[in-house]
């Protein structure tokens, strides 16, 4: 087993359940929402809804010819 996954898999032993849905152990209290699939959803919802309301993907203004761009990577890749 790698280091990463036993990382991975100590986290989630620190993780809780609550009404059947799992907390993180990253500072607990900070975020309010369970990490699991039904949540993973509800973030694709509120993504398209935004950008339904917004016709396009950021709001930020963006230099036809910019010379650096982050990617954060955040969001779940759709």
């Amino acid at each position: 087993m790698s280091s990463d996954t036993e990382s991975e898999e100590r986290h989630l032993e620190n993780g809780c359940w609550i009404y059947g849905r799992f907390y993180g152990s990253w500072k607990r209290g900070n975020y309010v929402c369970p990490i699991d699939s039904e949540e993973l959803e509800r973030l694709d919802i509120f993504h398209k809804c935004f950008l339904v309301a917004r016709g396009e993907p950021f709001s930020a203004p963006i230099a036809r010819y910019s010379l650096k761009i982050i990617d954060l990577g955040t969001g779940t890749g759709i």
